[in-house]
């Protein structure tokens, strides 16, 4: 097997937080990470070279938890997501809530500005007042609050929205082995053609690509073929399943971040050991893995 020494690979890795304020993930059966895990993997994190943090409002006590354990002085870049307003038309009372829902985040993160703030509902951007609510966001970005604005996407008709009618700075896409209609749409080049900065979620589709085919869950049974056809991909490549996930994404050039959750030190150190060494596997075996039904690679469906 030919190897990849990936050191450069590991300053494109950010870190999901969502683990730190909830029970989060499909494989997940710890449950909320622990208070001291949290501290320890950050302090890991800084000490790999690691500099991007993914959060949300709505992510538990995820904010709070960062407040709580990051010193003043930290390298992070924060990003975070405000709250949702999910109406046909905005209104000057909703851009109230959305104010004072992030004067709340920047109080549980103990910072006065932050690197990024998306959207978490973008479709909040086709509501008839859509203008207030990206007026107050850029504003935020002109008074130095947050140094990039942008959205947190599905699928290719809300980049399309959003690049035709908006300027944005920072977006995040799912995207792993199962999910790669984005990289077939030509939506990264796109993106990089806008020059926004692309955080890439779900990387291994929430443990999916840890699962045996046996184990997957009756609703999840459409990924059996390519699940299937990834762990004999892994076999032959004589690798990790993270590894080959991680190796299709670094593939993609135009990928800045990949946002990766763990949720205890032993599991960010497996991380980095499997991202230093990834094998070189041809980009072609990969495709045959993709798969269209958002039921099947949309976690927001799966409990539809």
């Amino acid at each position: 097997m030919n190897i990849i020494m990936g050191k450069n690979y590991i300053s494109k890795i950010g870190l999901g937080t969502a683990q730190f304020g909830l029970d989060y993930g499909i494989s997940n059966d710890m449950g909320k990470t622990p208070l001291r895990d949290v501290k320890a993997i950050l302090n890991h994190a800084i000490d790999n070279g690691i500099t991007t943090l993914d959060t949300a409002h709505l992510y538990g006590t995820s904010e709070e938890v960062l407040g709580k354990t990051l010193c003043t002085e930290h390298p992070f870049d924060i990003v975070t997501k405000i709250i949702p307003i999910k109406k046909e038309e905005i209104t000057e009372q909703d851009i109230e809530v959305v104010k004072g829902g992030f004067e709340i985040s920047l109080k549980r993160l103990k910072k006065s500005c932050i690197y990024g703030l998306l959207l978490h509902h973008t479709d909040d951007l086709k509501s008839k007042n859509a203008k207030l609510l990206y007026e107050y966001i850029l504003q935020l970005k002109t008074t130095g609050k947050v140094k990039k604005i942008g959205v947190s996407v599905y699928n290719n008709e809300q980049i399309n929205y959003v690049l035709d009618h908006f300027s944005i700075d920072l977006i995040q896409i799912p995207m792993n082995v199962f999910d790669q209609r984005l990289l077939q749409t030509g939506a990264l080049k796109k993106l990089k053609a806008h020059n926004v900065e692309i955080h890439v979620r779900s990387p291994f589709l929430q443990g999916v690509v840890f699962m045996t085919p046996e184990n997957l869950p009756s609703n999840l049974q459409g990924l059996y073929p390519s699940l299937t056809r990834f762990h004999a991909l892994v076999e032959s490549a004589k690798t990790t399943p993270v590894s080959a996930a991680l190796t299709f994404l670094m593939q993609q050039r135009e990928i800045d971040k990949v946002i990766c959750g763990v949720n205890n030190p032993e599991h960010f150190n497996a991380l980095i050991q499997n991202i230093s060494i990834l094998p070189e596997i041809d980009s072609v075996l990969f495709s045959s893995l993709g798969v269209d039904d958002v039921h099947l690679i949309n976690p927001s469906h799966w409990n539809n």
